[in-house]
């Protein structure tokens, strides 16, 4: 998934907490019918838009892969995608990418050369 389509993807999630969050402060006379949003709804306008297959779900494959990509400790990387276990986030949720084999068979390949 490219950078921008995550940072999209990111801030729609944002967006649609706090709609949520504020759906119920809206003012009934403003509408004729309740407040309805669907999280699921919302969001798969907003990967259709971003062009992004999967929907929310995938999302959370991609955020855990980056995110251990980037450095972040398993422990840490748990606790932001809400699992209970490092087993859940390692063993099913984080992915390895062509790149990152390709970089680990160079660096490997150098130390070799030493």
């Amino acid at each position: 998934m490219a950078i921008k389509q995550s940072a999209i993807l990111c801030r729609a999630l944002f967006l649609v907490h706090d709609l949520q969050a504020h759906r119920d402060h809206l003012s009934s006379s403003l509408y004729t019918q309740p407040c309805v949003l669907s999280r699921d709804v919302l969001l798969a306008s907003v990967f259709e838009a971003a062009g992004v297959e999967g929907g929310a779900h995938a999302l959370g494959h991609t955020m855990v892969t980056e995110a251990l990509e980037a450095g972040g400790p398993v422990q840490v990387v748990r606790r932001m995608a809400g699992h209970a276990a490092v087993q859940i986030t390692l063993g099913h949720y984080a992915h390895v990418r062509d790149q990152a084999l390709r970089d680990a068979a160079g660096a490997l390949a150098k130390r070799r050369r030493g």
